[in-house]
């Protein structure tokens, strides 16, 4: 995972990824006369918006059965879009939108909640040469390369500010069931609001690390010409980067909060 001293050196890409799953939009030509350059292209800038969903692969999550990516929230995206071969596209883009992961058992009680931005550029290719060039929906995959701000929260403590304590009867009160008054304890509730910082916590001692990281995307999808100027696009991204501490849990956190290291 990655190393405090060097935070963005680490060889491997690692585990976490954001999964922006059934991403659509509608894309609207941004000139109507298109400009045909030397080479016979004809560039037909588009701007885009869409939406979707963030699903999150990563430590917090890998270690309960009942948790699944497909539980996410919502994102948005700005894209433009202009052809640099008729079949090669080349995009700048921004998303934006919120990810987390709640993971509970018996053993281990984790959870976290990130803003996310990402801004990058990609480029589409649309198996031009393998297809038939007059189909009415194009197959496309698409690699790149963005930087992700991540500020991430996590919820310990009730809207009275009692910390959540995880009790081995599948609980959770205002006392440890260790407690010498543990008699006394009362059954609450998780609030879901994170107003906790994991960087401000610090729990595994990696100090004031960079809640920003690089990431490569890497997408497949389809893309249908919907007339009067505008296509419809549907896809999935894996959005693979070199920071494990998206969840603030690596292979370095102490006790239960360890994760895994690799992929």
């Amino acid at each position: 995972m990655i190393q405090r001293s060097a935070p963005l050196t680490r060889s491997a890409v690692q585990a976490f990824g954001l999964c922006v799953c059934l991403l659509f939009g509608a894309s609207l030509r941004a000139q109507t006369d298109t400009t045909t350059s030397t080479s016979g292209i004809n560039f037909k800038p588009t701007l885009g918006v869409g939406a979707g969903m963030f699903a999150f692969y990563g430590d917090v999550g890998n270690n309960s059965s009942d948790y699944s990516p497909l539980l996410a929230r919502a994102g948005f995206e700005l894209r433009a879009s202009t052809p640099i071969t008729p079949w090669l596209e080349g995009s700048l883009y921004a998303l934006h939108g919120r990810l987390g992961v709640n993971e509970r058992s018996l053993t281990r009680n984790l959870n976290f909640d990130s803003r996310i931005t990402i801004g990058g550029f990609q480029f589409r290719y649309n198996f031009l040469q393998l297809l038939n060039p007059k189909r009415q929906l194009e197959p496309y995959v698409s690699l790149g390369f963005e930087s992700v701000e991540f500020p991430t929260k996590t919820d310990l403590r009730d809207a009275y500010g009692r910390n959540y304590n995880y009790w081995s009867d599948g609980t959770i009160r205002d006392l440890p069931e260790s407690a010498p008054n543990a008699i006394d304890a009362v059954v609450i509730q998780r609030d879901y609001t994170y107003e906790s910082d994991v960087r401000e916590l610090d729990l595994d001692g990696f100090g004031k690390y960079p809640e920003r990281t690089w990431a490569v995307p890497v997408g497949v999808g389809a893309r249908m010409d919907i007339g009067s100027g505008f296509d419809f696009r549907l896809g999935a991204t894996m959005h693979f980067t070199l920071s494990d501490l998206v969840d603030g849990v690596t292979d370095e956190s102490t006790q239960n909060r360890q994760g895994k290291a690799g992929n």
